[in-house]
Formats: structure tokens, C-alpha cells, sequence
């Protein structure tokens, strides 16, 4: 998780982006019903947010987070 989240942290700061805020989600990326997800596309619409960093913690697994950056 640590080599995820530093890796999170250079991207955005290589881009010049800010996190805002952080969405989990722990069930399959195959719904769009998931309530992290459709919670972080209400934050984006709400807050006029430029740019949506994805974060996968590895391919094949359930749990990713979804990070927004302005």
C-alpha cells in the first residue's frame, strides 16, 4: 500500500495536482453502482473538479481507490 500511495503522491505532483479527496471502493470495478463511486461522481460535478486520479492496488483485485485531484 506504501509503494501505491507514494506512487499516487509523485504522479500528482509530476502533474501539478492537489488531492481533494478520497473514495474506496472494495467491491468488483464491473458496477457502476458502487456507492464510493457514484459518490465520487457527485463530488466531481459538485466541486467543478478538473482531474480524477485512479489508483489500482494491483490487477485482479477488488479493492482499489479512487482519488480526486484539483
Amino acid at each position: 500500500m506504501e509503494t501505491q500511495e507514494a506512487s499516487f503522491h509523485a504522479h500528482c505532483t509530476t502533474n501539478g495536482l492537489r488531492p481533494i479527496a478520497t473514495f474506496t471502493d472494495v467491491q468488483s470495478g464491473r458496477r457502476d453502482d458502487r456507492v464510493q463511486y457514484q459518490t465520487m461522481l457527485r463530488y466531481v460535478v459538485e466541486h467543478d473538479v478538473g482531474h480524477v486520479v485512479v489508483l489500482f492496488l494491483g490487477v485482479g483485485r477488488a479493492g482499489y481507490h479512487r482519488r480526486v485531484s484539483q
